[in-house]
């Protein structure tokens, strides 16, 4: 969408340098965890694509956050780990799961 950020965690499963060869319009970073998403200033009709996050290593990116962002009109989608496990469980309040 015209004006619209497009926003990529990834790391490991898929290196910064594919994902910006494939799209190369698209902010690329690193495995998402609490905070990261409300850290962007995203606004409404932004993307965000999670596909790795971190689990222990430091605070996992929590539910109430994804949910905030969707609240406000926020694209958010998921594959791969984090994505993946976090669209599982947020997909009746908008996430989208992909793959």
């Amino acid at each position: 969408m015209k004006g619209s950020s497009i926003h990529i965690f990834v790391g490991p499963t898929i290196p910064q340098e594919v994902v910006l060869s494939a799209m190369p319009e698209a902010i690329v970073h690193p495995p998402v965890h609490h905070g990261s998403l409300l850290s962007l200033g995203l606004k409404r009709n932004d993307v965000v694509a999670i596909i790795d996050g971190y689990f222990f290593q430091v605070a996992s990116i929590r539910h109430k956050e994804i949910l905030a962002c969707l609240n406000d009109g926020i694209l958010i989608y998921g594959a791969g780990s984090m994505g993946a496990l976090r669209a599982a469980e947020l997909k009746r309040f908008g996430m989208c799961g992909i793959g």
